[in-house]
């Protein structure tokens, strides 16, 4: 399969990449008033992360937790990420989504 970037998927991958070095030099402290704004829209996202507390440790959390940040920054400017909250059940539905495409893209079947 040949995959071609275009200019806006190009200039995606400069932002996320912005993003995620941004994030990488910052700790835990200094991310936590991102985590809480989360927590005060997307509670959801929160209550995920905490699932994995008991599996994983301190400082896997702590990367889990950068990376619900980098997602955070990368949607935050748009208005619909602080006016409608993730549910279980939509989770559930694009969770779903997505392991259909992942088996269809390893197995072409879904």
């Amino acid at each position: 399969m040949n995959l071609k970037l275009s200019d806006n998927d190009y200039n995606e991958v400069m932002t996320v990449s912005k993003i995620i070095k941004e994030v990488k030099y910052e700790n835990y402290s200094e991310l936590y008033h991102e985590l809480k704004e989360i927590e005060a829209f997307q509670p959801f996202l929160i209550s995920l992360l905490l699932g994995y507390r008991e599996r994983l440790q301190e400082h896997e959390l702590e990367e889990l937790a950068k990376d619900l940040i980098i997602i955070w920054r990368y949607f935050a400017d748009r208005p619909d990420v602080k006016q409608t909250r993730i549910t279980a059940g939509i989770y559930t539905e694009v969770d779903k989504k997505n392991i259909e495409l992942i088996n269809y893209g390893t197995t072409g079947t879904k």
